[in-house]
């Protein structure tokens, strides 16, 4: 998580495993900024992905050689 912050690597917008970042924060976050795009009388559109076991299933090789990627191009 250290290389992961100070790299900046995740998006500000990223919840559920980071300190201070609870899935229920970000249903707050959600929830008020619905209910301001409504006071404002405007257009909302969502997209909900629930990816159960997604670690489970994603392609291990794969996934190394983006995280080599990563550290890589951050050590330069």
């Amino acid at each position: 998580m250290t290389h992961l912050d100070q790299h900046r690597i995740l998006v500000d917008c990223q919840h559920s495993f980071r300190k201070k970042r609870s899935c229920e924060a970000q249903l707050l976050i959600t929830t008020h900024d619905l209910a301001v795009i409504m006071n404002n009388h405007s257009q909302a559109d969502a997209a909900v992905l629930d990816f159960a076991k997604a670690f489970d299933n994603v392609p291990h090789r794969r996934l190394l050689v983006k995280l080599k990627h990563y550290i890589t191009l951050n050590s330069r």
